[in-house]
């Protein structure tokens, strides 16, 4: 058992109190050694209209009057935890071989309700968060990737940040009365992006490798100690651990073997580059099989990372009195991850299960039972389960634009589910995948037009279309150009 793993099931333990349960061990702080489990607003567009790009909002002048929590819609504390890069399949909450979500795992078995077939609503982080904090399917906030913006949210992305003119979920809780806060170990998700709009406080790292890990747990212990007892909390966290480059695997644990940090290096291209050889098709046999190993591996120890943190987390606000019996918790993932599946690796820009079918779990100690989660369910219903506590009825629809990359160069498309059935529009063509007999999207039949699933992929695919010929953003709003300057992406 590694120091992790013994911090991540003593969190768990705090959780467990907070709810008012036990897991027949002694209880304790979040470094005691446990044993670990083994195994919506009046400013938005109307719907199908598409905003320009963010212009940034300036901060209220006084703070609003803080309001009983209750009374309003939503518990005294709102967590919405992202798992950024996590595929349910992979998640031993959703029956996968290997431990790595020993905390969701304590979540369910005390009373969460989890699905293992949500998906995402995009196969990256920009324009799924946007679809999460708004409710909208991506083709009508249009938050997306790019090329030809002026808008660089780091310094290789460039977007059509998300438009000030949606109402978020942070700003629908500030209104409330609520401290806001986000705590982003992912650096996409930073003012530019206008992924921001409505938080208080805001910790975004400063690289891919900022807060990960313990330095998340640090960083969180800060932010914890800051917050206002006197008012209602809504938190939004996002772990990055699961994200490549993959953190290092250390010794002892009884499941993986021990390895270094694995970084894919998806911008050196070129025959010296692992990844760039395996995508390309020029790796030899020899070479894919530990290639893929040694991925596969640190994947699922970034998960487990992830999982840990989640756990870290939820124990420290334990300890500080916000899990005791008035609150929510949403966990969820913005996207998945290619492993080698379709000669692919890394997310974004593609429409397979591994890409965008992710967990969704909920938990609202307030209520007198839990919703029942259909399946397969979309993504955007993690906006009105933060807000309200209720699982509104809509299509699961999965929307990408095309990547700019001389290696994952990505479709334009969007995929719709029905059961176990999934169409989808790949650059113009369509395709029915029957994904109970095969799951590994191998064989494509035609999808018939006057289906209820054609027809409902026909409309999508006409939003797509006319979201990728919006023009694109450009920074000249004085605003956003200070908000650039100030997290150095202009000059």
């Amino acid at each position: 058992m590694t120091p992790r793993t013994v911090r991540a099931g003593a969190a768990i333990l705090g959780l467990a109190a907070a709810l008012g349960l036990t897991l027949g061990c002694g209880e304790g702080a979040p470094d005691t050694p446990a044993p670990a489990r083994p195994s919506a607003g009046d400013k938005r567009p109307e719907r199908g209209e598409a905003g320009e790009h963010a212009k940034g909002r300036k901060a209220p002048s006084a703070p609003p009057t803080p309001v009983a929590a209750k009374g309003n819609g939503a518990p005294r504390t709102v967590i919405f935890a992202v798992l950024d890069t996590v595929r349910a399949d992979h998640t031993s909450l959703c029956g996968y071989a290997r431990p790595t979500t020993p905390t969701l795992q304590n979540l369910a078995d005390k009373g969460a309700v989890h699905t293992c077939r949500a998906y995402s609503p995009a196969p990256w982080t920009h324009p799924s968060h946007a679809s999460f904090f708004t409710g909208k399917p991506v083709n009508e906030h249009a938050a997306i990737w790019v090329t030809a913006s002026e808008v660089a949210i780091n310094p290789v992305t460039r977007v059509r940040p998300l438009n000030d003119a949606f109402d978020t979920v942070a700003e629908d809780f500030a209104a409330r009365g609520y401290q806001t806060v986000a705590v982003s170990a992912n650096m996409i998700i930073t003012e530019p992006s206008g992924l921001l709009q409505g938080f208080e406080t805001k910790v975004v790292t400063p690289s891919s490798l900022g807060l990960r890990g313990p330095k998340l747990r640090k960083k969180f212990r800060e932010v914890v100690d800051d917050l206002d007892p006197e008012r209602p909390l809504f938190l939004f966290v996002n772990m990055y651990d699961a994200h490549d480059p993959y953190p290092e695997v250390p010794e002892k644990v009884p499941w993986l073997p021990t390895q270094p940090r694995t970084d894919l290096l998806p911008n050196q291209h070129d025959d010296a580059s692992p990844y760039y050889r395996y995508v390309k098709g020029l790796a030899s046999q020899d070479e894919v099989a530990p290639f893929l190993r040694s991925v596969v591996n640190g994947y699922d120890w970034g998960i487990h990372e992830a999982d840990a943190n989640l756990g870290a987390v939820l124990g420290m606000l334990a300890q500080h009195g916000w899990l005791g019996d008035d609150f929510r918790i949403v966990v969820t993932a913005d996207h998945g991850e290619m492993l080698g599946e379709h000669q692919l690796l890394r997310h974004g820009g593609y429409l397979y299960e591994g890409m965008v079918n992710v967990p969704l779990l909920y938990f609202d100690a307030t209520a007198d039972a839990q919703p029942t989660f259909p399946e397969p369910v979309s993504g955007l219903v993690v906006h009105d389960l933060l807000l309200t506590g209720t699982l509104p009825d809509l299509p699961v629809t999965t929307i990408t634009e095309k990547n700019d990359n001389d290696v994952l160069v990505g479709v334009i498309g969007a995929a719709t589910w029905d059961g176990t059935d999934k169409g989808w529009c790949v650059d113009h063509d369509t395709a029915l995948f029957h994904l109970a007999t095969d799951p590994g999207e191998e064989h494509p039949g035609p999808l018939p037009p006057q289906s209820g699933l054609g027809q409902s992929l026909a409309t999508t695919c006409e939003a797509v279309d006319r979201m990728i010929a919006l023009p694109a953003p450009k920074a000249d709003d004085p605003d956003l150009v200070e908000a650039l300057k100030a997290v150095g992406y202009m000059e």
